[in-house]
């Protein structure tokens, strides 16, 4: 199915991410260690998500931008040591969700 392909899409854009940023040749490693530039990472695809929601109407593209999102609130969350791991389980419930999820 068509929201099945985009979960698996987005997720493996994140996994690719995540791989190219901890490959130290690419120097994005320091960003990975830095909660404060995370968090303006964060805020970047939040502001993303928002503006195609108000701008466009079209909530599909939030709940991508959504997902992005909560892979940093995870992310930051890890390096905070709040919480385990990376639950990539949410992914898939804000990338299925509605516009209130």
């Amino acid at each position: 199915s068509i929201s099945l392909q985009m979960d698996s899409n987005v997720i493996t854009a994140l996994n690719a991410a995540s791989a190219v940023c901890n490959n130290p040749k690419f120097g994005f490693g320091p960003v990975w260690k830095d909660v404060a530039k995370l968090e303006y990472v964060k805020a970047y695809y939040v502001t993303k998500g928002v503006k195609y929601i108000l701008d466009e109407g079209r909530d599909d593209m939030a709940h991508n931008y959504a997902v992005f999102v909560n892979y940093f609130e995870q992310t930051i969350g890890v390096a905070n040591k709040t919480q385990p791991e990376v639950i990539a389980a949410k992914f898939a419930e804000l990338l299925n969700g509605d516009m209130n999820t």
